[in-house]
């Protein structure tokens, strides 16, 4: 089961770089367009989905909730540390200066939000509160990414208990004696 994890937490890790360097590559409007963000958010599940069907085939139809559990989880969480490690790379070290632009965009973006609110929106004071602390925070800095992959851990154990219940397959009674 560990080998099955960690290769395929590599498997997952590199679509999820490589849906990352192609939205750098084309460029800030296309990084946080908000179709492909959902796209490049869902995707990885559903190659994991996949994944965990397939050791379900290889351990004979059969997987308890528990395995299923586990190798969801353990897939998920090595994925998310390799493109998390990447991320860091990229923001930090290759090219600092495209997430300088990523934030100046996403400003910019709620800016133009902002604009169409009236100021009697109760909405109004939180986007400018929000814009306040996105121009102060240096949301791809190492730490913020580190601190992101870790609270994104509750997400990954709530949506491995939603694979392994579905998933799942127990031995009938007379089969596992």
């Amino acid at each position: 089961m560990k080998d099955y994890i960690l290769k395929n937490g590599l498997i997952l890790g590199s679509i999820s770089i490589i849906l990352l360097v192609a939205s750098y590559a084309i460029g800030v409007d296309f990084f946080l367009n908000d179709t492909w963000s959902i796209v490049k958010g869902i995707l990885p599940y559903i190659v994991l989905i996949f994944l965990v069907i397939e050791y379900k085939k290889l351990a004979g139809g059969y997987i308890s909730f528990k395995e299923t559990f586990t190798v969801t989880l353990g897939i998920t969480v090595a994925g998310a540390f390799l493109s998390t490690f990447f991320s860091i790379l990229l923001f930090n070290f290759i090219d600092p200066d495209f997430a300088v632009q990523l934030k100046d965009f996403t400003v910019e973006k709620l800016a133009v939000q902002l604009d169409q609110l009236p100021e009697s929106n109760p909405i109004y004071s939180v986007m400018e509160t929000l814009i306040e602390q996105t121009q102060e925070e240096d949301i791809y800095s190492i730490s913020n990414q580190a601190s992101a992959l870790f609270y994104s851990l509750f997400f990954h154990i709530l949506f491995s208990v939603i694979i392994a219940a579905f998933i799942k397959k127990d031995k009938p009674i007379e089969m596992s004696e």
